[in-house]
C-alpha cells in the first residue's frame, strides 16, 4: 500500500509541466515572460484595462498572482533546473501574498461597501509565501492580520472557516500564534472540525525528538495530498507542495530547534523542497513585480488616503 501511494505521489509531481485548468477551457501553464503569459493577460490585465480596481478586485488578483508565481517557481526548479529563476519567482510570490493580505487588511479600516475578503482556504498560500522567502517581517504582519480577523478585529478572512480545506492555515496559525505570543480567542472564530490529527502535532510541534518530527511530517504531507488532489482548479499542482510542513519546519528553526537532516517522504525529494528548506537567508526582492503598480493605482484612485506600506515602495509609483 505504501509503495503504491508513493508511486502515485511521484506521478503527481511529474504532471507539473503539463498545466492545470484555471477555468473551463483554460490551462494554467508556464511561459518565459511573466507579464505577457496567458494567465495574467486573461485574469489580471484584461480587468485592469477595463477599469477594475479597488478592494473588490485587489485581494483576488493578489491571490491569483501568488499562486501563479508559485507554479512558476516549481516549474523553474523541477523542469528548468534554474535555481536563480526559482528564487525570483518565490520572492514574487512572497510579495504578492503579503500585498494580498496586509494591504487588504488595511482596507478593512475604510468604510466601504465591499470589504476586502479572502476565503480562509485560499488565504493559505498568501500567508505561507513570505515564509518561503524567509521574510519574517512580512510573515509576522500577515499572521497578525489573519489572527486579528479570527478574533473579530479585522475582516480579511472574517472569523475563519471550519471545513477541511482551511485546516492547513488553521494549523499554521495555531503554531504561529504561540511563537509571536498573539493568542487566538477561543470564543470568537468558527473553529475547524475533525482537527484532532493537526492538534496532536501542534501539541508537540517544538519537540526535540527528531524521530517524532519525521513521523509527524510524513503524516502531515499525506493529509496535505488528500486535501489538494481532489481540487479541480489551478491549486491542483500544490498537491505535491506541502507548504504547511515547510512553514512548521521553518518555525522550528526560528525557535532555534533542530530538524531532521533529511525527510523520507517522496515530496521532499523535489528540488523545490531542497531549495526552500536549505535557504536560510531572506531572498532579495524580485527584480520586477508585474501589475503591482497598476493594482496600487486602482486602490489610490478610489481611496486617496490609503497608506501603502513602505516596504512596497519599490513597486509603487507614487
Amino acid at each position: 500500500m505504501t509503495k503504491q501511494r508513493d508511486k502515485r505521489l511521484e506521478e503527481m509531481g511529474k504532471k507539473i509541466p503539463l498545466g492545470y485548468p484555471q477555468r473551463k477551457g483554460y490551462v494554467f501553464k508556464y511561459s518565459n515572460d511573466f507579464e505577457t503569459s496567458s494567465f495574467p493577460q486573461t485574469f489580471i490585465k484584461r480587468f485592469l484595462d477595463d477599469g477594475y480596481g479597488g478592494f473588490g478586485f485587489f485581494p483576488g488578483s493578489c491571490e491569483n498572482l501568488t499562486r501563479y508565481s508559485l507554479y512558476r517557481a516549481i516549474y523553474a526548479a523541477e523542469i528548468l533546473d534554474d535555481k536563480a529563476l526559482a528564487v525570483e519567482e518565490l520572492s514574487r510570490a512572497g510579495y504578492y501574498g503579503y500585498m494580498g493580505v496586509h494591504v487588504s487588511a488595511i482596507g478593512c479600516g475604510f468604510n466601504i461597501e465591499y470589504m476586502p475578503f479572502i476565503e480562509m482556504n485560499l488565504a493559505t498560500e498568501l500567508f505561507f509565501a513570505p515564509v518561503l522567502m524567509n521574510d519574517w517581517s512580512k510573515a509576522d504582519k500577515v499572521a497578525v492580520d489573519l489572527i486579528d480577523s479570527l478574533n473579530a478585529k479585522a475582516c480579511i478572512i472574517t472569523r475563519g472557516q471550519p471545513d477541511l480545506e482551511a485546516h492547513p492555515l488553521w494549523f499554521i496559525l495555531k503554531m504561529y500564534s504561540q511563537l509571536i505570543n498573539k493568542p487566538i480567542d477561543a470564543r470568537k472564530p468558527f473553529h475547524p472540525k475533525d482537527f484532532e490529527a493537526y492538534d496532536n502535532v501542534i501539541e508537540k510541534w517544538d519537540t526535540d525528538d527528531l524521530v517524532e518530527v519525521e513521523k509527524m511530517s510524513y503524516l502531515l504531507m499525506d493529509m496535505h495530498y488528500e486535501i489538494y488532489r481532489s481540487d479541480k482548479g489551478s491549486r491542483t499542482f500544490l498537491a505535491t507542495f506541502p507548504y504547511e510542513v515547510i512553514v512548521w519546519l521553518k518555525l522550528r528553526e526560528r525557535k532555534g530547534l533542530a530538524n531532521p537532516s533529511s525527510l523520507s517522504h517522496p515530496f521532499m525529494k523535489q528540488k523545490i523542497m531542497q531549495l526552500i528548506l536549505t535557504s536560510k537567508e531572506r531572498f532579495p526582492p524580485p527584480a520586477t513585480l508585474p501589475f503591482a503598480s497598476r493594482l496600487f493605482k486602482g486602490l489610490k484612485k478610489e481611496y486617496s488616503t490609503i497608506d501603502i506600506p513602505g516596504d512596497l515602495d519599490l513597486f509603487c509609483d507614487n
